[in-house]
């Protein structure tokens, strides 16, 4: 039980660092996209 407990704890972990990351990707890729379509 303790195992599988530490795995879900580690993946959640996991998760919310990359969290921000895809946060950042999100707003460039929207970013991008309205520069394409002013230019």
């Amino acid at each position: 039980m303790t195992k599988t407990l530490d795995e879900n704890t580690d993946r959640d972990a996991e998760l919310r660092g990359f969290e921000p990351l895809r946060v950042i990707l999100a707003v460039g890729g929207l970013v991008l996209g309205l520069l394409m379509a002013l230019h």
